[in-house]
């Protein structure tokens, strides 16, 4: 499982965070040239929105692990993924699928008489994120 060293995704684009797998390997570039794959799919395919894993080096849209996962005291930072901030940066919207409300509000769109996504918050309002992070969110 990649994880994201010294920054987030938008850092790891800009050369000042790292990508590495468990064993220490760096595999950022290959994430980088992935992300731009995904990138140029999306535009061919005129992709408006995508829903991505948050918590994912790659595509986390809301919180992503500060260095490795597989650690007795893992920490987490609030930031973007790789891919998740190369379409960000394209002009694609992203959404992780925690965020219930934002696509509730999406399907609503699509389907104004179908089934509801009772109660549902966001990412970010639950009580997990709000006793890591306060009302921190990402930015860019």
């Amino acid at each position: 499982m990649p994880d994201l060293h010294g920054g987030d995704g938008f850092d790891a684009l800009e050369g000042r965070a790292h990508v590495r797998l468990d064993d220490g390997r760096d595999v950022t570039d290959a994430l980088i040239r992935a992300a731009g794959v995904m990138v140029e799919t999306a535009l061919r395919e005129r992709v408006r929105f995508a829903v991505l894993m948050d918590m994912s080096a790659a595509c986390g849209t809301q919180v992503i692990s500060d260095g490795a996962r597989g650690v007795s005291d893992r920490r987490y930072q609030v930031g973007f993924g790789v891919a998740a901030a190369a379409l960000a940066r394209a002009g694609v919207h992203v959404v992780a699928q925690r965020d219930l409300f934002t696509l509730d509000a999406l399907l609503r769109r699509l389907d104004p008489d179908g089934p509801r996504i009772e109660a549902a918050v966001d990412h970010h309002e639950r009580d997990w994120y709000r006793q890591h992070f306060g009302g921190q969110r990402p930015s860019r």
